[in-house]
């Protein structure tokens, strides 16, 4: 039987200087009991593992055939896969414009250090990371992959296996985690629960016109926390990182057919300086109310309403508006909150902050 849950929407905007200015959007869906397929005509990446090695994987990196352009980042295409032995993969962009900054994507599929079972001498199946590029996406399979971590549990053997993949599709702009079996032991089990990090997470590094060696960072976590079948899904960055205790984790590894869909939305994922200017939602940080000022363009398209919501997606309330309206936020808890404008032909979204 096959479930489906729809996406929630999260946003964020953010400049590093007047020539960086986006407005991001991640979706978010996910499948229970689907059919895990393994990779087929794919290149094995850890063919060379020997016995005693592990996958200290951070020298290793694909260039891709095709590379991935994100809306308001056409002149930075993620043209290099780059490989993490945690279950983490990244779409980096190698080259660099008169403005000094570089972009990449990530997928996190698990957050914990992996080996190959012919680590340990006990042990005779091998585990392997397999590659695989189409003209629709790029896949990175960990097939049968261990837990470092179990070398220094018990008696040190490698009771556990685990198998997922992460493909990123061009098209869509959306990355899939998927989970195949898996066989944990007990003590590995306890050892791992409420810390199984999954989700992705876009960055940007500039470097700075200082004569030194100094770079300014942005880094947006779309992170999973909970029950991994029914998993809440949480916007994390440097702005609120200190509402949570750490970052947001999962209880446990995923059941076997469990996939995990992010999208970054095409719609709102990047939004000139100008066009960011078309409306505005003052003041920032506010205490007891907010306005939201639109400029003639934007009520002419037919504004329909204002949704507010909180870090995780979810609607706290809906307002129709006229050209500037206030809205009453007294009753909000403290933190960060979006407010998103939806007219018949736009969608915008703005955060605020409430103190």
């Amino acid at each position: 039987m096959k479930y489906f849950f729809t996406f929630l929407l999260v946003s964020v905007t953010f400049s590093l200087t007047a020539q960086i200015e986006t407005d991001l959007s991640f979706t978010f869906s996910y499948e229970l009991n689907q059919t895990y397929q393994p990779l087929e005509d794919y290149i094995n990446l850890t063919e060379d593992i020997g016995i005693w090695d592990d996958y200290d994987l951070e020298d290793i990196y694909v260039n891709l055939n095709k590379p991935f352009i994100l809306p308001g980042f056409e002149d930075k295409p993620m043209d290099i896969l780059f490989l993490e032995g945690n279950g983490v993969i990244y779409l980096v962009n190698s080259s660099s414009s008169d403005v000094r900054y570089w972009i990449d994507w990530g997928a996190l599929a698990l957050g914990r250090p992996n080996v190959s079972p012919l680590i340990d001498s006990n042990n005779l199946d091998p585990g392997h990371i397999l590659f695989k590029e189409t003209e629709e996406s790029i896949a990175m399979e960990f097939n049968n992959v261990a837990f470092e971590e179990e070398l220094f549990l018990g008696d040190g053997r490698l009771r556990s296996r685990i198998n997922f993949q992460m493909e990123f599709f061009y098209e869509t702009l959306c990355v899939e985690i998927r989970y195949g079996f898996s066989e944990i032991s007990e003590t590995l089990m306890e050892f791992m629960t409420d810390s199984i990090l999954v989700g992705n997470v876009f960055s940007i590094e500039k470097e700075l016109d200082t004569g030194f060696d100094e770079y300014e960072y942005f880094e947006l976590y779309g992170l999973l926390s909970g029950d991994p079948n029914q998993p809440e899904f949480f916007l994390v960055t440097e702005d609120n990182y200190m509402d949570f205790d750490g970052f947001p984790t999962l209880r446990s590894i995923p059941d076997e057919g469990t996939v995990y869909r992010f999208c970054l939305d095409e719609t709102t994922a990047v939004s000139t300086t100008e066009q960011l200017e078309s409306l505005s939602v003052y003041p920032n940080p506010a205490s007891d109310k907010i306005f939201i000022k639109m400029d003639n363009e934007f009520l002419q398209s037919g504004v329909l309403s204002v949704q507010i919501m909180n870090v995780s997606g979810q609607i706290i309330e809906e307002y129709s508006l006229a050209d500037s309206e206030s809205i009453n936020i007294t009753h909000l808890p403290n933190g960060l909150y979006f407010a998103q404008i939806i007219s018949e032909k736009y969608s915008v979204v703005k955060r605020f902050i409430k103190k």
